[in-house]
């Protein structure tokens, strides 16, 4: 008869008619559970920071995601302590970021952090044992775009449409050719009001354009003032050519992807 020993570190939620928590097994492997009955009599054995083990379970393996369903019929043993590698839970509950064309390319259960505008924000929609809506990220650099389903406590965010949020521990799902982002119980929602600062290099500039235009080394485009290229050009624009690839922090508002700060960091 095979056994798991793991350390719960989720309290339980609901997740349609079922119960979920999450634990970390003494190999250190992040695994779901999913209580699908007899819930009562196992919940107080499956609470943040209690170590068991489990017999006569059933598994589901997915990709980056490992499920232990538990019934009336699985045995629950509270057990010692084992140590845990920290990276694992941290890891867990601060999931990295990531651009948001790497996370359309992501496995499905990959957990990740994504920023973006908010856009195309749907009314909330209620189900049997359910509630959700949705709405697109948007990358304002690239124009890449994911669709992301707000679930249970979520689907009362007050996001207005064009706001820029930090979504964190979200999870990745496939579902024929569409790519969306899930919300877990970890996972939280965020307006951000300071605009991003992030380094870049300049290779070229456009004063012809209107709005004055700078394109970088990843060949990403940003409007500028006429006066902040001329402040990188120490007030001589036709001095700047000589000054490039230059690098710059720059501070970005990503709703009209403008330049509204930017700081050489050295000088060719």
């Amino acid at each position: 008869m095979s056994s798991i020993d793991v350390k719960i570190i989720t309290s339980p939620s609901q997740r349609g008619k079922s119960t979920i928590a999450n634990a970390v097994t003494s190999s250190n492997e992040v695994v779901e559970l999913m209580v699908v009955e007899d819930f009562a009599r196992i919940e107080n054995k499956i609470e943040p920071g209690t170590y068991v083990k489990f017999l006569q379970y059933n598994t589901q393996e997915e990709p980056n995601k490992k499920r232990i369903k538990l019934h009336r019929k699985t045995k629950i043993f509270t057990i010692k302590p084992f140590d845990v590698d920290a990276t694992i839970e941290q890891h867990f509950f601060n999931a990295p970021h990531a651009p948001i064309d790497e996370a359309l390319n992501m496995q499905s259960n990959k957990r990740v952090s994504l920023k973006g505008i908010a856009q195309n924000i749907s009314p909330v929609k209620e189900g049997p044992s359910s509630r959700r809506n949705e709405l697109v990220l948007k990358d304002p650099q690239t124009s890449s775009s994911i669709r992301c389903k707000l679930w249970g406590k979520f689907a009362d965010s007050s996001i207005a449409s064009g706001t820029l949020i930090d979504i964190h521990n979200v999870e990745v799902s496939h579902f024929e050719s569409m790519t969306t982002i899930n919300t877990t119980p970890e996972s939280t929602v965020n307006e951000l009001t300071r605009p991003p600062t992030r380094d870049y290099i300049i290779t070229g500039f456009d004063i012809d354009s209107e709005p004055t235009q700078i394109v970088t080394t990843t060949d990403l485009m940003f409007n500028i003032s006429a006066d902040l290229l001329q402040k990188l050009a120490d007030n001589d624009i036709s001095t700047l050519t000589d000054k490039l690839p230059l690098a710059c922090t720059i501070q970005l508002d990503l709703k009209t992807n403008t330049v509204i700060g930017i700081t050489p960091k050295f000088q060719r």
